[in-house]
């Protein structure tokens, strides 16, 4: 349940801003593709069986920079499934250079609806796709929660009152 995926990646043109170094949008890009990966690894059953109408819905992705990503160079994309609760599934991601240096991590926030849009619990998703739970399964799970729920609490900026002048642009 806990596997890493690994996606080996350069930094090509497309993906550089006027920094010189790796557009922090392009990391966001390259992260659809870590995510799909590792969720046909861990739940095939679901993203293939189209018979279940459920899908895997991203809701949000929570990023740390280190280090640029030069031009050019060549880095890694980890993907593992970091903890869950009864409603969110949530994911990490390591972007490595030189195979050892973290240059980024990140955190994305996964949803799984039926097409009826009705929340599936990730527990029910696991069980689904036959994975049997352990007592060490379950540590990990607790001990991660215990940062990821902070990371859910950043939901109370939706209801955040903005105050003070509003600049307007007459481009």
């Amino acid at each position: 349940l806990f596997t890493i995926v690994s996606q080996n990646e350069r930094c090509l043109w497309d993906d550089v801003d006027y920094n010189q170094h790796m557009n922090n949008s392009s990391y966001n890009k390259k992260l659809d593709f870590g995510r799909i990966h590792l969720l046909y690894v861990i739940v095939p059953r679901v993203m293939m069986d189209p018979h279940h109408h459920i899908f895997a819905h991203n809701a949000g992705v929570f990023t740390l920079f280190k280090k640029e990503i030069p031009p050019l160079s060549p880095y890694t994309i980890q993907t593992r499934i970091w903890t869950w609760n009864e409603k969110w599934l949530f994911l990490q991601h390591r972007f490595l250079l030189d195979e050892q240096h973290i240059v980024c991590v990140a955190v994305s926030k996964i949803v799984f609806k039926k097409a009826s849009g009705k929340t599936v619990p990730p527990m029910d998703i696991f069980d689904l796709c036959g994975h049997i739970f352990t007592n060490e399964y379950e540590d990990i799970r607790k001990r991660n929660w215990e940062t990821a729920q902070q990371l859910l609490s950043m939901d109370t900026l939706f209801g955040d009152e903005w105050e003070g002048p509003v600049f307007e642009s007459k481009l």
